[in-house]
C-alpha cells in the first residue's frame, strides 16, 4: 500500500522519468505500482546496467494521483497553482507556452508576419514572442541563454538564432519550417537527446562540433553528476543512437564520465 510519503515520487514522475534508483522500494514492491505498469500508464526502459520509469498516459495517471491521493487535486496544472498548494513550482507537469527567443541580421516569418530581426537584435539584444510558426532558410537552435547571447562570435549570422524557454518537444518543432538546422548544445547527454529530437522532425539537422573538441574535453570538461550527486543517465534513445557525433559524445562521457560545456567553445576564440 502506498503511503502519502510516496507523493513526492509521483510528483517527481509526472514532470520526468525516474531511474529506478531514485525509486523506494516500498513503491516499486506495491501492488499499485505494478498496476500503472500493466495498464501501461506508465512504462519502463533499460538503460544500461539499470532501469527508468516513464509516464505514457498523462490522463490517466493524474486521474490515479488524484484517487490514490485525495489530500491534493490535480486539475489546473499550472505553476501558479503549484506554488499556491505546495509552495513547488515543479510539482506536477506545466504546459508550457512556446516562449522563444531569436537573434538575427535579417528578415524572418514569424507568426504569419515578417519580423525584422536585424532591428531588434541590433536595438534591443533579441526578439521574444509566443511562437505560432516559424519559416526560414537557415536556423541554430542554442541551449543555454548566455551563449545564445554571444553565440555569433563562433557562427556567422547567416543562420537565425534560437533559444527556447525550456525543453524543445514535438509540438515547438512542427512549428518550425526551415532548410538548414544547426544544434549548438552541451556535449552531454541532455545536448545528444535534444539534438535526436531535433533529427526526427528534420533529417538534414547537425549537430555542432568545434574542430578542437578533444582537445576542449581535455582541458574544460567537468563531472557529468548532477547538482543533487547523482550521475546523468542517458535516454534510451541516446543510448541505441547509430549517429556518428552521437556515438563519438556517448562513448566519451562513457570513458570519462566528463561533458563539455558549449560556453567552454568561446574561451579559445
Amino acid at each position: 500500500m502506498l503511503q502519502k510519503t510516496d507523493l513526492r515520487f509521483f510528483e517527481n514522475l509526472l514532470i520526468d522519468p525516474q531511474h529506478a534508483s531514485q525509486i523506494a522500494n516500498s513503491v516499486l514492491s506495491s501492488d499499485e505500482f505494478k498496476n500503472l505498469l500493466d495498464s501501461k500508464i506508465i512504462s519502463v526502459e533499460k538503460i544500461g546496467r539499470g532501469k527508468t520509469y516513464k509516464v505514457v498516459d498523462d490522463n490517466a495517471f493524474v486521474k490515479f494521483l488524484n484517487k490514490r491521493f485525495p489530500h491534493v487535486h490535480y486539475s489546473e496544472i499550472t505553476k501558479v497553482s503549484n506554488v499556491a498548494k505546495y509552495r513547488n513550482s515543479k510539482a506536477e507537469r506545466t504546459q508550457n507556452s512556446n516562449i522563444v527567443f531569436f537573434r538575427a541580421n535579417k528578415k524572418v516569418e514569424i507568426n504569419n508576419q515578417i519580423v525584422d530581426l536585424e532591428y531588434f537584435t541590433s536595438n534591443f539584444g533579441l526578439f521574444s514572442c509566443n511562437l505560432e510558426n516559424l519559416k526560414t532558410d537557415k536556423l541554430c537552435f542554442v541551449e543555454n541563454l548566455d551563449t545564445f547571447l554571444i553565440v555569433e562570435k563562433l557562427l556567422t549570422f547567416d543562420f537565425v538564432f534560437i533559444h527556447t524557454y525550456g525543453r524543445v518537444g514535438k509540438k515547438l518543432l512542427n512549428k518550425i519550417s526551415t532548410n538548414e538546422m544547426i544544434v549548438f548544445s552541451d556535449y552531454d547527454y541532455v545536448g545528444l537527446n535534444e539534438y535526436l529530437t531535433f533529427k526526427e522532425k528534420f533529417e538534414n539537422a547537425i549537430f555542432y562540433m568545434p574542430t578542437n573538441y578533444d582537445k576542449l574535453v581535455a582541458m574544460y570538461s567537468k563531472s557529468l553528476k548532477t547538482k543533487n550527486k547523482q550521475n546523468q543517465i542517458p535516454s534510451a534513445k541516446v543510448v541505441n543512437s547509430k549517429d556518428e557525433i552521437v556515438i563519438k559524445i556517448r562513448e566519451q562521457l562513457f570513458r570519462t564520465n566528463q561533458f563539455l560545456e558549449q560556453q567552454s567553445i568561446f574561451i579559445e576564440l
